[in-house]
């Protein structure tokens, strides 16, 4: 191989040391010109300020509030605290109040006729009452009988007064008068010897001691009639006890209640009370018959001056239905 003849000398190297004469070199550059770069002072904005016209303007609150709609909120509650302590207390008032009613049994099944024969309205409610002059035990007699049906049909309180005295056929046995239908089988047979003569269903009773009614009318407040006859003092306590506003009916009812005997059970009495204020019985009017009628009934003189009263149960019936299906005058 050819050996490589390096022919490069020292000679050959150019002179630079002219190019660096305008600098002096010590421990810093003083000739190197000086570049001072100016400082910014850079503001930088908040992005909401920037962004501003973009975004819709936040209204603010008022730190006022509004007064109207606070008061309005504080007695909306107000009033729903104290109505609802007061229908828990009322609601348990009167529930003591119906526990205070004596018990008695149901009426049994009325074996002397078909139901399906009897009179019913789903609308109507019909409470027999039977009032007592004293209380001896079996030999009380029932000295007055009055049907009550509370009519939300046509809008009345009815009142039909039953003849004790007239010669009706008594369930399980012969003619006898009405109030001997009592005396012989309770309350059981006195009910269905009712619905046997007048074919109208009687699914509860009350019975009280004609005595007590005077309690009943100073109760409501007084009640005055110029007559003996219980179904027109019965009128007026009913009158009575209607027009009372709901706290003081209540209070009345209290000092009535325990008077009372009947077959009613509480959520009975809680229905017909409930039905009361839906229906608004306190415009209800209240008309009277008197079963049987004058029409429907002929006497009959037996031993002596003895006289005995029947009537003609078929036309009485019929008579008490009408005057129950219909709206009276």
């Amino acid at each position: 191989s050819t050996p490589v003849v390096d022919d490069f000398s020292d000679d050959d190297i150019p002179d630079l040391s002219g190019i660096f004469s305008s600098y002096k070199i010590d421990d810093e550059i003083s000739s190197k010109p000086t570049i001072e770069r100016k400082k910014q002072d850079v503001k930088f904005d908040d992005i909401n300020d920037i962004y501003a016209q973009y975004i819709p303007e936040k209204k603010k609150r008022n730190s006022g509030k509004h007064p109207v709609r606070n008061a309005f909120i504080v007695i909306l509650c107000l009033f729903i605290a104290i109505t609802s302590t007061f229908g828990y207390l009322a609601y348990h008032k009167f529930n003591s109040i119906l526990s205070s009613v004596k018990k008695e049994n149901l009426l049994g099944e009325n074996t002397h006729v078909k139901e399906s024969s009897l009179y019913y309205d789903s609308k109507q409610i019909n409470i027999l009452l039977v009032g007592f002059d004293h209380t001896d035990g079996d030999n009380q007699d029932a000295d007055s009988v009055i049907l009550l049906t509370i009519d939300h049909k046509n809008s009345q309180f009815k009142i039909v007064s039953f003849s004790t005295d007239v010669y009706v056929h008594i369930a399980g046995g012969t003619q006898n008068t009405l109030k001997s239908a009592y005396i012989s089988n309770g309350i059981q047979g006195l009910v269905d010897t009712l619905e046997l003569n007048y074919k109208v269903q009687i699914p509860y009773y009350v019975t009280f001691n004609l005595n007590s009614l005077g309690t009943v009318a100073n109760a409501l407040g007084g009640v005055s009639v110029d007559t003996t006859d219980n179904s027109e003092y019965l009128s007026a306590i009913i009158k009575a006890a209607i027009s009372k506003e709901l706290y003081d009916f209540i209070k009345s009812a209290e000092i009535i209640a325990p008077l009372l005997t009947s077959n009613l059970t509480n959520n009975n009495l809680q229905d017909i009370f409930l039905d009361a204020l839906k229906y608004e019985v306190q415009n209800y009017t209240i008309c009277k018959a008197q079963i049987p009628s004058a029409n429907s009934v002929h006497t009959e003189i037996v031993e002596g001056d003895n006289t005995y009263y029947f009537t003609d149960v078929n036309k009485s019936s019929k008579e008490l239905q009408v005057f129950l299906a219909n709206k009276q005058g």
